[in-house]
């Protein structure tokens, strides 16, 4: 079933009134439920949705005896873009796990929602104006899972190695693809949750409030008037991952760049959306279909591409499969030379619905300059030619055991 419809969705629930009862239920004639990546911020408090003619706002969060929304805490790496998790406060580690930065690791503490309500105080909705609320977007989605050394497997260009990552993995010793987005609010502090209504605002100020508010289901003065510490709203899924390892580094930022990381962010981001529509054109299907994001280690990029609807719906397993590294390189630098010789990004080559939020910091000519030596290179490897063998799955126990016994050691 995942293959035709999102198995992960949020719903907005229309809070009415039946009689002397105050009930909420989702109205036949306002089915508001979208797909769990972008419910996460489209439904969020505060939010404003058109749906029959009316404007229906958001209010709080629902509440499902049998779904549980525990508040867990995470820590976004900002060098590396990798996310770690914790059901503490503690346990989140105090370095990324991933490239063992240090710095701006304060936690914050998330829920993943189970879906949204309406105000009772709204249960009529609102005439449509001019225009409406609309929340900021969600963060792009993150990669939670770090592959094993051992998982990665030499590509047909000798500077890049990949794994595959599925999202229901049939063997134990595999990893599944799980990634994490979240919704930081309209100020970027998070939401102020009520505890026992479970209203919810935008936060203002990262600090505990007090406010009066109505429920949202009766329309009554809640009894609790402080909304503690602000929590971020959260999606995690499964999903088929490909994640390409390059070890050609990132060219240098020129001269005149007034910040390396985000020089560094800028070339990275380009490149995975190349690669996006590269795959999207080898295996004939909508760009929409896959998503791209990235992993940085210090100078080195890993490209992550993965599958648009949760659980996965075969396109990176496909793209894995069929398509040659060798052909998608050659591809990506294609797509980079835009037919209206643009000086960043268009329309034409890489600007679209879904990147809108990266059109920015897209920048096509220091990429396309460095896929063009990398495709270059892969035709003339000097180790391979001198006789070398690559080591497939090197590691430090092995290398102890070949070094056993020389007496010296030649380093190229």
């Amino acid at each position: 079933p995942t293959y035709s419809f999102p198995v992960h969705t949020l719903t907005l629930e229309v809070t009415r009134e039946m009689g002397r009862q105050t009930q909420f239920y989702l109205d036949s004639d306002n089915v508001l439920s979208r797909d769990a990546g972008m419910g996460v911020s489209e439904y969020a408090p505060g939010a404003e949705v058109v749906a029959n003619g009316r404007i229906w706002r958001s209010a709080g969060l629902a509440y499902y005896p049998k779904m549980f929304m525990p508040i867990e805490f995470y820590v976004a790496c900002p060098q590396c873009h990798h996310v770690d998790i914790g059901v503490e406060w503690n346990d989140v580690p105090a370095a990324c796990s991933n490239c063992g930065n240090s710095e701006q690791r304060k936690p914050r503490a998330y829920r993943e929602p189970r879906g949204f309500v309406t105000s009772y105080d709204e249960r009529h909705g609102k005439d449509p104006g001019i225009n409406r609320r609309r929340q900021k977007r969600a963060d792009e989605a993150r990669l939670i899972t770090i592959p094993r050394e051992e998982h990665f497997t030499d590509s047909d260009h000798f500077a890049v190695r990949t794994v595959l990552l599925k999202a229901q993995p049939t063997d134990e010793n595999q990893q599944a693809g799980r990634l994490f987005i979240v919704n930081r609010g309209t100020h970027g502090f998070g939401y102020h949750i009520c505890p026992l209504c479970n209203y919810a605002e935008p936060a203002a100020t990262p600090k505990t409030i007090k406010l009066k508010h109505n429920e949202p289901l009766s329309g009554r003065i809640c009894r609790n008037e402080e909304l503690k510490m602000p929590q971020d709203l959260a999606h995690t899924f499964e999903t088929d991952v490909l994640l390409l390892r390059f070890g050609k580094c990132i060219p240098q930022p020129p001269m005149e760049c007034r910040s390396p990381r985000q020089f560094m962010e800028a070339f990275s981001r380009t490149l995975c959306e190349a690669l996006r529509f590269a795959a999207s054109d080898l295996l004939q299907f909508q760009p929409s279909e896959i998503r791209a994001t990235f992993v940085r280690r210090d100078q080195f990029v890993e490209a992550v591409l993965y599958d648009a609807c949760a659980g996965g719906a075969g396109y990176s397993v496909q793209l894995h499969q069929e398509i040659s590294i060798q052909n998608l390189l050659q591809r990506a630098m294609e797509r980079l030379r835009c037919p209206r010789d643009c000086s960043k990004a268009c329309s034409a080559c890489l600007c679209d619905y879904s990147n809108q939020l990266s059109w920015d910091q897209f920048d096509r000519l220091p990429v396309m300059e460095w896929l063009a030596s990398l495709i270059t290179e892969s035709k003339q490897d000097d180790f391979a030619n001198s006789g070398a063998v690559r080591w497939e799955h090197p590691s430090l126990n092995g290398l102890t055991e070949r070094l056993s016994g020389s007496s010296h050691l030649h380093l190229a």
